[in-house]
């Protein structure tokens, strides 16, 4: 759509696009498509072609004469790349700050560039939370005075303009959740609601969400405490932070909706050796309305709570299937067993051996109860260390 538009200015040409909305048609035409208007002053717009390609209208050339003009408009073609953007992370506690830095292969023939905020990972103007501001030549901004909610997501745009042809693509940055408490030990997050956003910073990953059916799981440096991050990949063994929200299915406390970044690889922690009774979780300062803590199993009132946790138990393995085994080592009163889910693989063992499994301590429900459950990662998880006869 085009037409004109009165300001304090005077008149002026205009175009409007559900993507960009109203702007001023010299405008366009000089940064999108490269045009040097200077001097001319377009001060309306007839009419546009069906497909786009024309615009007629009426302004005052240099010389202030009235002419009629038409432009034919081509694919507009940026003249330099857009720029790599890097926000500070996975999560930030600031809820009027958004920092970031980027790169430009085209750096040295930028004359500007722009930058803005939002919520969309596609840069939707919809979803703006900021226009756009120039920067200059700079490589790095901080937007500032926003009124960002945490639980929500933030990425920043930055575009570039040579000294000829129209504005780059943005350039995107990752995301940054905005979060309501920064942690360095799961268990001091679980202590939040459901729906609170936090930042665990500096907990090391135990498994790969392929490894423990779409679930990754990190815990603290010190053993403490662990949780599950829904679809997290990576590395057992590697120091991250995580940004998510605080859910919680099928019992257990899990971070949805994460981002992570792998810090370092100081290697996989030592697993905690238990009893299978002792495995049985009790619950830590649950609170069934809000959900925060976390629950414990039917069977578990008095114990601590292990969910999370990289642990290792002992057994003669009582039955076995495909992604499955149970196993005892006759601590339990009531003569019962120990699930050890083997989602990623088939465990090498048969009925009558005694094993060693190392894995991750989680829960499962079972009818109206719950109950503790080993997710085993890999076949090394699984350790016969004594054959049956």
């Amino acid at each position: 759509m085009v037409g004109l538009s009165t300001s304090s200015a005077g008149t002026e040409a205009f175009i409007w696009d559900s993507a960009h909305h109203m702007r001023p048609l010299k405008q366009v035409l000089e940064q999108d498509y490269g045009l040097d208007l200077t001097g001319w002053k377009l001060e309306r717009a007839n009419a546009i072609s069906a497909d786009g390609s024309t615009i007629v209208g009426r302004g005052l050339d240099p010389q202030g004469r009235v002419q009629a003009w038409r432009a034919v408009l081509g694919a507009s073609q940026a003249t330099v790349a857009s720029p790599v953007v890097a926000d500070d992370g996975v999560g930030t506690v600031s809820t009027t700050q958004l920092h970031a830095t980027w790169t430009d292969a085209d750096a040295g023939d930028v004359v500007e560039y722009e930058v803005a905020a939002g919520t969309s990972p596609s840069a939707d103007p919809g979803e703006f939370v900021t226009g756009w501001t120039s920067v200059g030549v700079s490589v790095e901004t901080t937007l500032s005075s926003l009124a960002l909610t945490p639980g929500e997501r933030y990425y920043i745009y930055v575009r570039a303009r040579g000294a000829t042809g129209p504005w780059s693509a943005p350039g995107i940055s990752d995301g940054i959740l905005v979060v309501h408490s920064a942690f360095s030990s799961p268990g001091a997050a679980k202590l939040l609601a459901d729906g609170k956003a936090v930042l665990l910073q500096g907990v090391v990953r135990t498994s790969d969400a392929a490894q423990t059916s779409g679930r990754g799981y990190v815990q603290a440096v010190d053993r403490s405490s662990g949780i599950g991050v829904e679809a997290m990949t990576g590395a057992s063994g590697d120091s991250v932070e995580v940004a998510g929200v605080l859910a919680t299915v099928d019992g257990e406390r899990t971070l949805s909706d994460a981002g992570w970044r792998t810090l370092s690889h100081p290697g996989e922690p030592r697993a905690l050796a238990t009893s299978g009774d002792d495995l049985q979780s009790g619950p830590f300062s649950y609170n069934p309305m809000s959900g925060a803590g976390q629950t414990g199993t039917s069977q578990g009132a008095q114990n601590l709570s292990t969910v999370g946790l990289l642990m290792r138990v002992f057994g003669r393995v009582l039955t076995t299937a495909q992604d499955h085994i149970t196993i005892t080592d006759g601590a339990f009163a009531d003569n019962g067993s120990v699930r050890v889910e083997t989602a990623s693989f088939t465990a090498p063992v048969m009925a009558g051996d005694f094993v060693a499994v190392t894995g991750i301590s989680g829960l499962r429900k079972d009818g109206s109860d719950l109950r503790s459950v080993v997710r085993a990662r890999t076949v090394s998880d699984i350790q016969v260390l004594s054959a049956a006869e």
